[in-house]
C-alpha cells in the first residue's frame, strides 16, 4: 500500500480523535476533550504536534507528542523535550512497517527543528520492542511500590496463575473480547455516579473541614500558585524533573481522562501535598500516587497517613525507582512494597518503561547528557508519576 507521512493539519483532527479514540475507549465528546487538553492547550507547544500516516487522504496512522519543560543540573539546565504519546495504527495497516516509517520521519523532524531529545514514558509492548530496533533506549524502571487489601492480593494472584495455564489464559483472552465494550460502559456509568472511588476520602474531608484546627485538607481541584511556590522553597536537588510551575500545575490536572484528589497540609502557608489519580471510567482501576511533596519527612508521613487511613483503598501504588531511602521506609511503615509485577515486563498491569532517544545521529547513547548527566542513568531522574500525560 501507499502512504504519505506528513506532520499534522487541522482539518484531519476529527478523524484523528476517532483513530485515537481506539487507545482511549470512551465516549467521542471526552476524547475530543482530551485531545484538545493535551495537545491544543499545552503550554510548550504553540501548535498541535503529531506525525500522521495518509492512504487515500484517510488517517491511518498516528503518532503523538506533547510538549514537557524539563530541569537538571545546579545550576539549573532547562530544555524542551517532546514526549512520545498516542501512537496508534489502524488494525488493517499493522503489518506493512508503517509504525517504522511514523517514526523515522518523526525522528528527523524533530532533529530538524533544533530539538535533542525525545522521551516516551508509557511506551506498550509492541511500541517497547519496536523503538528498541530503531535506537531508543531504556531509561531505567519505575519499580512500584503496592499496598492492596488481602482482598486484591488474592485477586492478584490468581489472575497471573490464570495466565500461567496456557488453556485459562486464552479463554480469559476470548471473554474479555466479548465482554470489554459492555463492561468498560457499565464500569463508565457506575464511576460517573459512584465519585471514582474517592467517597471515602472525601467523607474524611469533609469531616476535617469542620474542624478549624487541623492543618489538613482534600480537594478535588489543585492549587497550582500554592503547589508551585511550596516547589520553589523545597529547592532541587539537580536530578532531572520536570518543570513544576503554577503554569504546568495549571494544566496538567486539567486531563478530563482522569480524576484527581489533592491532600494538602497547612494553614496560611502551604507545607506538603500528595496528588491521587484514577482513570474517569474505570470503576475498579487502581488509585496511584503521582506527586508528593513536603517541607519535611513529618509532613510527608501525615499526608500519607491520612491517605491510608482514610481513603479506604483496596490498591494503591506508586513509583519508587527514584525515592530516597527515608520515604521508602515511611512507605513501607505504611503497608507499601515491591510486588512481583515490577520484575515482569509482560505484566499488562506494570508500569511501563521509560525510554528515550536521542536525535543527533553523530552521538552515541553513552554522550545524552545534560549538565553533565548522563540521562540513561535513572539515577539523575526524579521521576514521578505526574510527567506522563495519561495520568
Amino acid at each position: 500500500m501507499a502512504y504519505e507521512i506528513i506532520p499534522y493539519r487541522p482539518e484531519f483532527k476529527d478523524q484523528v480523535v476517532r483513530l485515537q479514540g481506539e487507545l482511549w475507549r470512551q465516549d467521542a465528546a471526552r476524547d475530543a476533550a482530551y485531545f484538545k487538553w493535551k495537545y491544543e492547550d499545552n503550554p510548550y507547544l504553540e501548535t498541535p504536534m503529531l506525525y500522521l500516516a495518509l492512504h487515500e487522504a484517510k488517517v491511518v496512522g498516528v503518532r503523538g507528542l506533547f510538549g514537557a519543560k524539563w530541569q537538571i543540573g545546579s545550576p539549573q539546565t532547562e530544555l524542551l523535550v517532546p514526549c512520545n504519546t498516542d501512537t496508534v495504527v489502524a488494525p488493517e495497516h499493522r503489518q506493512g512497517g508503517l509504525y517504522h516509517n511514523l517514526t523515522k520521519y518523526l525522528i528527523n523532524d524533530l532533529s530538524g527543528m533544533g530539538f535533542t531529545y525525545v522521551f516516551n514514558f508509557k511506551p506498550s509492548r509492541v511500541n517497547f520492542v519496536n523503538s528498541m530496533m530503531l535506537g531508543w533506549r531504556r531509561i531505567g524502571s519505575y519499580r512500584p511500590m503496592t499496598r492492596r487489601t488481602v482482598l486484591a492480593g488474592r485477586r492478584y494472584r490468581l489472575r497471573h496463575w490464570i495466565l500461567k495455564q496456557p488453556a485459562l489464559a486464552a479463554a480469559a483472552r476470548r471473554g474479555k473480547l466479548v465482554v470489554e465494550n459492555a463492561v468498560t460502559r457499565l464500569s463508565a456509568d457506575r464511576a460517573e455516579n459512584s465519585g471514582h472511588g474517592f467517597q471515602a476520602l472525601d467523607d474524611y474531608g469533609r469531616r476535617c473541614r469542620s474542624d478549624s484546627y487541623t492543618q489538613l485538607s482534600i480537594e478535588a481541584t489543585a492549587r497550582p500558585a500554592a503547589m508551585a511556590q511550596l516547589i520553589d522553597r523545597i529547592g532541587s536537588d539537580g536530578r532531572m524533573r520536570h518543570i513544576r510551575d503554577e503554569q504546568y500545575f495549571a494544566w496538567r490536572f486539567n486531563n478530563p481522562h482522569s480524576h484527581y484528589r489533592f491532600v494538602f497540609w497547612g494553614k496560611e502557608q502551604l507545607e506538603g501535598y500528595l496528588v491521587l489519580q484514577q482513570a474517569r471510567t474505570r470503576l475498579f482501576a487502581k488509585v496511584r500516587i503521582i506527586d508528593w511533596e513536603g517541607t519535611s519527612d513529618e509532613v510527608r508521613a501525615k499526608l500519607l497517613h491520612a491517605v491510608v487511613e482514610s481513603g479506604n483503598f483496596t490498591e494503591l501504588s506508586v513509583w519508587s525507582s527514584t525515592l530516597s531511602d527515608q520515604t521508602k521506609q515511611l512507605l513501607q511503615d505504611a503497608g507499601f512494597s515491591l510486588g512481583e509485577e515490577t520484575q515482569r515486563r509482560t505484566d499488562s498491569d506494570s508500569a511501563p518503561i521509560p525510554i528515550m532517544r536521542g536525535l543527533d545521529h553523530d552521538k552515541p547513547p553513552e554522550e545524552w547528557r545534560v549538565a553533565g548527566m548522563c540521562l540513561l542513568d535513572i539515577a539523575n531522574w526524579d521521576m514521578r508519576a505526574v510527567y506522563p500525560d495519561a495520568y
